[in-house]
């Protein structure tokens, strides 16, 4: 198995390389990137300075989880569409060790993005001759939790409702989205005066509620570490919720990607 997973991963990236999506992405992200970061890098006061790299952090933290989504969904629904898993499971290859060489490998190209960027920002703080704050360490290996998790969802979206649904609730459905919505109609509820208003809106309610409670969290702890990824500072009760994020990390990838298997399984891959 270890044979055919390095096998897999290595054409995972040869795939990645070959991408012209994930190529015109990089360089859109690379060019604004660079556009909108280096002027604050020069004309930035030293009271500001902090801020400006919460920001720069802020943004590449959204672009590289978006990016990592997209990269996953080329890993896993070309060969798919072009039936060219038929080859890879043919050698022979399990599926379940061609679905896990896609998620090593995405998991590794977040990691090594993430790890070089950081090391810029950390940079900035010997640069700027501003102490080092910990909180960077602390959203670094957050963030690859979040990352695992997320990725174990986007891959069971993929292979069971395919790529749009995948995007769909990978990125616009989140479980934030239904908790939002499943508060607005508990407070319309409480605003309306008709009774069968009130019973519509309740029934919302629950529905929203409920597909919340069922989804994966994909970064947990969130409002325990928002004021992390905003101050960059970390406190020692704070790294509690490191631990917990990444007990839940493992326990629920090692379900959704389970849950993947299946799904894999049962589709006419040949």
């Amino acid at each position: 198995m270890y044979n055919k997973l390095v096998i897999n991963i290595k054409n995972n990236f040869k795939l990645y390389k070959r991408s012209k999506l994930l190529i015109v992405l990089s360089i859109i992200f690379f060019c604004f990137y660079g556009l909108t970061t280096l002027p604050t890098l020069f004309m930035t006061s030293a009271s500001s300075r902090l801020l400006v790299i919460s920001r720069i952090l802020s943004s590449f933290n959204g672009f590289s989880t978006f990016f990592i989504i997209i990269l996953m969904l080329v890993g896993i629904i070309h060969p798919i569409r072009n039936r060219s898993l038929k080859m890879i499971i043919t050698k022979p290859c399990l599926p379940r060790t061609w679905l896990l060489s896609n998620y090593i490998s995405a998991i590794f190209i977040f990691f090594f993005l993430n790890l070089i960027v950081y090391i810029l920002i950390s940079a900035l703080f010997l640069l700027w001759n501003i102490p080092f704050q910990w909180g960077l360490v602390f959203i670094f290996i957050h963030r690859f939790f979040h990352a695992v998790i997320l990725l174990s969802y986007i891959t069971l979206l993929a292979v069971a409702i395919g790529t749009w649904g995948a995007v769909v609730f990978g990125i616009i459905l989140t479980e934030g989205f239904f908790f939002y919505f499943s508060n607005m109609f508990l407070a319309l509820k409480e605003s309306v005066s008709n009774n069968i208003g009130k019973i519509i809106l309740l029934i919302f309610q629950k529905i929203f509620y409920f597909i919340y409670l069922i989804l994966p969290v994909s970064k947990p702890f969130s409002e325990e570490t928002g004021i992390i990824y905003r101050s960059l500072r970390v406190t020692s009760p704070d790294w509690k919720y490191l631990l917990f994020t990444m007990l839940y990390a493992i326990l629920i990838s090692r379900f959704l990607y389970l849950l993947s298997v299946v799904f894999l399984n049962k589709k006419r891959l040949i």
